[in-house]
């Protein structure tokens, strides 16, 4: 019992020594350096701080100047580029809505039709669904080659499935052309995307 209370004790008057040597080196030589220390580091911070304000406020200044000269000279570029045309736009998961509402405007304002919108959903181009892609698009490529009316018959269903709502009252031309070649471009990422185009671009 007697070792225990000193062992106690010992402790106990160990944790106050400590303490009060630290209040005392705090307190006299140590006070100006560790004063300096934590005054040196708040002027940095406070420098470091400034320089990224500056630089978010010069960004936000180039931002606001590129869009007030896009806005003031886009019409004129653009306008007449595209009367006559119809368009349809195919957006991928994740896009900014403002820039596809931005974009439509545009198109209209070239004079363009935007004849519809189709959202692609996120497994055409999550990597967990590859096997299934490289499926479909094999699938889908087969019946092409057999005959143009499955081609027709195909695209349709990949431009469905892409959709996130079924693509309704988009004409299918009763032939098409041989599917476009892309340099660099292979496998059934490039074979999906030329049915979907084939579903919706028409004479």
């Amino acid at each position: 019992m007697m070792i225990d209370f000193r062992y106690h004790l010992v402790s106990l008057v160990s944790v106050f020594l400590a303490l009060a040597v630290g209040i005392v080196l705090g307190a006299g030589p140590l006070k100006g350096e560790i004063g300096d220390e934590l005054n040196r580091q708040v002027q940095n911070l406070a420098a470091e701080n400034a320089v990224l304000r500056t630089e978010v406020k010069t960004a936000q200044g180039a931002i606001g100047n590129r869009d007030s000269f896009t806005r003031a000279v886009l019409p004129q570029l653009v306008a007449g580029q595209l009367t006559g045309q119809r368009v349809v736009l195919v957006t991928l998961p994740g896009v900014d809505p403002d820039a596809v509402g931005s974009l439509a405007d545009t198109l209209k304002g070239a004079g363009a039709t935007v004849t519809g919108r189709v959202g692609v959903e996120d497994a055409w181009v999550e990597a967990a669904k590859a096997a299934q892609r490289d499926a479909v698009a094999a699938t889908l490529a087969a019946s092409s080659s057999a005959s143009s009316a499955s081609s027709a018959s195909s695209a349709s269903s990949v431009a469905a499935l892409a959709a996130n709502h079924p693509v309704a009252g988009v004409p299918v031309a009763p032939t098409r052309s041989p599917a476009p070649t892309v340099p660099g471009a292979s496998g059934s990422g490039t074979t999906l995307a030329t049915l979907l185009a084939q579903a919706l671009v028409t004479r």
